[in-house]
């Protein structure tokens, strides 16, 4: 995990998260920015990640959809 320093656009290294993950594949964030989706592939599952808005830092929600081998994680909107 990067935080960007909003003078100069340069990344600063804040940590890492490697709870329950394997082989991560692909990774996508809500709308709100509030959760992140990692595609584990070597774990056949999905897991789920509250990101704090102060740091950028990832937290494990607990939460895990088992799914053979996913490589790709997209968030749909549904149409109003």
């Amino acid at each position: 995990m990067f935080k960007v320093n909003p003078d100069d656009g340069t990344l600063s290294l804040v940590g890492h998260q490697a709870a329950g993950i394997k082989t991560p594949r692909n990774f996508g964030i809500d709308s709100t920015g509030k959760f992140m989706l990692v595609a584990n592939q070597g774990s056949n599952s999905v897991i789920v990640f509250t990101i704090d808005a102060d740091t950028g830092k990832l937290k494990p929600t607990g939460e895990k959809i088992e799914v053979g081998t996913p490589v790709c994680v997209k968030f749909v909107t549904k149409a109003k």
